[in-house]
């Protein structure tokens, strides 16, 4: 965990970045699991933007904004509509942070897949063939997301690795 933290002060002192204060663990539900990385993150810091002020930014978000990804993507499906999904393995996915173009990082909490990050997008969220893989962990995603200076966390930049489809890990 040294290495998040020795990240975290690196982040601290550069003056496009913007740290909160800790503000807090987030809450997620008893059968999943908040990996440590994502623990000591919170309890260091209450969410963080990356190059604010350039045009492609990422943030990770504030602990209270860590919510179920299908929640929000899922928005307007009626009782019965969400019902048909709950044996989706995405119900496992937390929104952990987002860009400014309507993309956002998903990280999973789900043991066996416990802190793997996926590209989330509104019309490919969670749906198979369109749900990279951009991390392995959330301090490789936060590497990644410093690497890129905030740019897209899509796969196709640079600094990203693919690791495949999500539902090719099933």
């Amino acid at each position: 965990m040294n290495e998040l933290i020795d990240l975290l002060g690196s982040l601290s002192n550069h003056p496009q970045c913007l740290m909160e204060s800790p503000a807090g663990i987030p809450e997620i539900l008893q059968e999943h699991i908040l990996p440590e990385d994502v623990q000591l993150f919170y309890r260091l810091c209450g969410g963080l933007t990356l190059v604010e002020g350039e045009y492609d930014l990422a943030r990770i978000v504030s602990p209270h904004e860590v919510i179920q990804s299908n929640s929000m993507f899922f928005y307007g499906f009626t009782p019965e509509e969400l019902d048909r999904t709950r044996d989706e393995p995405s119900w496992s996915w937390y929104i952990i942070g987002h860009g400014d173009s309507g993309e956002y990082i998903s990280i999973d909490f789900e043991p066996s897949r416990l802190g793997f990050c996926y590209y989330s997008f509104w019309d490919s969220h969670a749906e198979e063939g369109k749900s990279p893989v951009i991390a392995t962990s959330f301090l490789e995603l936060l590497n990644q997301m410093w690497a890129s200076r905030g740019k897209s966390f899509n796969q196709g930049e640079p600094e990203f690795k693919s690791f495949g489809d999500f539902y090719e890990l099933l």
